[in-house]
């Protein structure tokens, strides 16, 4: 078998249905940002934690914005 229909085969298996990744019980990522940005707050007074929280948050934003120049392209 050639790349493609191993990861076809991996992915659909013997079922025509696509695979999906099960939900959890657990909050999601803007949830959990909200939380976060709350705390970076909090902590106007250690620069550290600030600027901890400030890189974290830099680099979701460049994925995201990376994300979007794929999405782009792809269109």
């Amino acid at each position: 078998m050639g790349k493609w229909e191993d990861t076809q085969a991996a992915y659909y298996g013997d079922s025509p249905e696509e695979k999906v990744i099960p939900e959890k019980n657990k909050m999601g990522l803007v949830q959990a940002l909200k939380i976060l940005h709350s705390l970076r707050d909090a902590y106007e007074s250690c620069e550290d934690v600030r600027e901890a929280f400030n890189a974290v948050f830099e680099w979701i934003d460049n994925a995201v914005i990376l994300l979007k120049k794929y999405g782009d392209l792809r269109a």
